[in-house]
């Protein structure tokens, strides 16, 4: 099949196919379906405790405060154990 077919049936961009076929090709189908390790730090946050964070957002804000802010997330991420520290653009970037 082509890209183009391909990346239609799966709903991607051909660009996304004619990448990742040669690493199909290579190295087989579960490096294609799994992500590489990526350069830099450790991401603080993984896809659960991501879910969380975003369920937090979706409810009432504290006691005293009409909306979550940023600070107030982060504190909250910390006391739920998630992490030791994080950061507010962290925190923005997983809600973004």
């Amino acid at each position: 099949m082509s890209d183009l077919d391909i990346a239609s049936g799966l709903l991607l961009y051909a660009s996304t196919v004619g990448r990742e076929r040669p690493r199909f090709v290579k190295e087989g189908i579960d490096s294609a379906l799994n992500e590489r390790p990526r350069p830099g730090q450790k991401r603080k946050l993984d896809g659960i405790q991501e879910a969380h964070l975003i369920a937090i957002v979706c409810g009432d804000a504290p006691d005293g405060h009409a909306d979550w802010t940023l600070q107030l997330l982060a504190d909250k991420v910390v006391s739920m154990g998630f992490a030791e520290s994080i950061s507010l653009e962290t925190v923005r970037e997983t809600l973004k």
